[in-house]
């Protein structure tokens, strides 16, 4: 009798050492897991916010150049969607239909719950052009996004008083991106290239007496008219395009 209690105790400790070894393996599995996101996501947090410092860079004539961020893509990747659209009227006719693509990663898992301005500032109108570019982060359908956009215009007003009268010379300068992901990379390490791909569009309006631009961003709408620039009729306007690609492999 006393043999088969100590049978029974033996197994049940052993039983015991076997569930708590198999229970620390999955949780330290579990945490290394956890970690290894982490440190993923806050690794692409930089990579994106670095990516828009650098925008300003790609785009100025004394600049230019490219930047190439790598990443490990283990659990992110970079997807592109699109954030908006900026439409311009002039003398009461749309004359420009500019579509805001932005570029994304994005993680599976929980890491913030509420919307979050990584760079620059919650704007559609700008007079810098290191706020050009806008990085946020945001919890939406069971994953965090990390998001780089450019949906938003850089304006400059000139005010010109001659004997003939003034004259409002208005610069507006927009980004816009152009994303291509490639399928097939082989055994190349992932990156993403963010490059200036053609000579800026330059485009000019004389006499322009009306002026109305409509920027919806994430589906709210903002009208944005003369006096929100500071300027009045009669405008010159100059409207300045960069096409920024972002090669993805």
């Amino acid at each position: 009798m006393r043999s088969i209690i100590h049978a029974l105790s033996t197994m049940i400790i052993y039983s015991a050492i076997v569930f708590l070894s198999i229970f620390m393996s999955l949780y330290m599995t579990y945490m290394s897991l956890q970690y290894v996101s982490l440190t993923e996501y806050f690794y692409m947090r930089q990579a994106f916010q670095s990516a828009a410092l650098n925008i300003p860079i790609i785009i100025n004539p004394l600049g230019g150049g490219s930047y190439t961020l790598s990443y490990p893509g283990l659990r992110m990747g970079i997807g592109w969607r699109e954030q908006g659209y900026i439409e311009v009227y002039i003398n009461g006719g749309l004359s420009h239909n500019l579509s805001c693509i932005a570029v994304y990663s994005k993680i599976d898992r929980p890491i913030v719950t509420t919307k979050h301005i990584v760079y620059g500032i919650n704007s559609t109108l700008v007079n810098d052009t290191r706020l050009l570019p806008k990085v946020m982060e945001f919890y939406e359908d069971g994953s965090t996004y990390i998001l780089l956009d450019t949906c938003r215009l850089l304006y400059q007003v000139d005010k010109v008083t001659t004997y003939t009268g003034t004259i409002y010379y208005v610069r507006l300068f927009y980004v816009s991106i152009t994303p291509h992901i490639q399928t097939d990379y082989g055994y190349e390490a992932h990156a993403a290239k963010f490059y200036l791909r053609e000579s800026p569009t330059i485009l000019n309006y004389e006499n322009v007496q009306d002026l109305l631009i409509r920027i919806n961003y994430g589906g709210n709408v903002k009208e944005i008219t003369p006096s929100d620039l500071g300027a009045s009729v009669q405008i010159d306007l100059t409207i300045t395009i960069y096409n920024v690609g972002v090669e993805v492999r």
